[in-house]
């Protein structure tokens, strides 16, 4: 379970996941977990640490901001919308984190991941 996926709402905490190897069941869950048809992967301020976030997350009504998320977004006033995934970047590869990615992420929000 090297994927961590951060809920918008808050009322859970993050959550440790697993997710397909194979391209189309990874997007599918994807999909799935972040409740949207199209996602972004965006950078964050850690080395080859990404989020993948909805795309078109703040075009909805409903949007919540997803505060643990926006923590490691670079850009402090423009905040991810609803749920995201942390995962690692490999060249144009999405892969899983690192056991010192774990931990990294564990210190950085003070929570055992």
């Amino acid at each position: 379970m090297n994927y961590i996926l951060l809920f918008a709402d808050h009322k859970a905490s993050p959550k440790r996941i697993d997710l397909p190897t194979d391209s189309r069941g990874f997007l599918h869950t994807c999909y799935s977990l972040i409740d949207c048809d199209c996602i972004e992967v965006v950078s964050t301020w850690l080395p080859d640490i990404v989020l993948i976030v909805d795309e078109s997350g703040k075009l909805k009504d409903d949007w919540v901001p997803n505060l643990l998320a926006s923590m490691l977004y670079p850009s402090p006033f423009d905040p991810i919308a609803g749920t995201a995934i942390i995962a690692r970047r490999d060249g144009p590869d999405i892969i899983p984190l690192t056991d010192t990615d774990i931990a990294i992420l564990s210190d950085f929000y003070g929570l055992a991941l």
